[in-house]
């Protein structure tokens, strides 16, 4: 689109009642930059521009994370659904193993354990690179289509993935300090795997990933802190919550307990993903 059709654009979605703070999300998704949003948006280039030259603060990150699943909310419950049952399995093993209660809801089979992390990991390799993509290409309605996609992409998001975190740990071990610098110089490259093009290799992610947060490690690395526990605290204060209620009614127990906590720990991770990946959106345009 050239800047007349952006404009355009904008005045259509405006037209069907869309808000300025969603097209503004939609097209830095599509790869816009920020500052040519800003400015089709209304502002005028040199303001547009200084304003593109600082990332969001936490609040507008976590806001646009809530408004892009309410958006999509029926497209984002689902994802969060496919993850429960995973986390619940896992969940449920462990607290088993660390009681020494063994595993009788499972046959009694520790065996299962390494099973029920596969299963999870196998989980989480897939969900990432389909809502990623699926933010990528603003492809939020069709979910078999979406896990379709991110299906193509979990052993190349593994890969890159899985290098990042040898990398990392491998940094911690180096008197924790690097391992601090690379969480966040590398915390994009799972994205990247996904969705820039298919001839990068781990080493290109890397470099991107770094180059995104060259000259602003202080505000990704609080970004990404706070907006994360920012989530985790509301994640756990939910759960609390959820937890009276089910004492009030007189049905709490073990694995109710363990369900309810799993339940919500769908849409906790989900939330998370959408929010890694709009902070990519903006890290990337600043740069752009």
């Amino acid at each position: 689109m050239e800047n007349d059709t952006l404009v355009a654009y904008i005045a259509t979605e405006r037209a069907r009642g869309v808000t300025d703070d969603n097209i503004h999300t939609e097209l830095l998704t599509k790869g816009w930059g920020e500052a040519e949003v800003l400015a089709a948006l209304g502002g005028n280039i040199e303001e547009a521009t200084a304003a593109a030259q600082a990332l969001p603060g936490v609040f507008l990150l976590l806001k646009e994370t809530k408004d892009t699943f309410m958006k999509s909310l029926q497209f984002f419950t689902t994802i969060s659904l496919v993850l429960v049952l995973p986390m619940f399995f896992m969940a449920y093993a462990t607290d088993a193993a660390k009681s020494g209660g063994g595993f009788d809801m499972f046959g009694g089979s520790a065996l299962l354990m390494p099973i029920f992390v596969i299963l999870y990991v196998a989980v989480i390799i897939l969900v990432s690179p389909t809502v990623f993509l699926a933010l990528a290409h603003n492809e939020l309605t069709d979910v078999g289509l979406a896990f379709k996609k991110g299906s193509t992409k979990m052993g190349r998001y593994f890969l890159f993935s899985f290098v990042n975190g040898l990398i990392i740990i491998g940094g911690f071990f180096l008197l924790i300090i690097p391992g601090i610098l690379f969480v966040v110089w590398y915390a994009f490259v799972g994205i990247i795997s996904t969705v820039d093009e298919e001839t990068l290799t781990v080493s290109d992610a890397l470099k991107r990933s770094k180059s995104y947060a060259s000259g602003r490690w202080w505000a990704i690395f609080w970004r990404m802190f706070a907006g994360f526990m920012c989530m985790y605290i509301l994640y756990i204060l939910i759960c609390f919550i959820v937890g009276l209620i089910f004492g009030f009614l007189h049905i709490s127990g073990e694995l109710t307990n363990t369900f309810s906590a799993s339940f919500i720990g769908g849409f906790y991770i989900t939330t998370t993903l959408i929010y890694n990946f709009v902070f990519y959106a903006h890290a990337k345009s600043v740069r752009t």
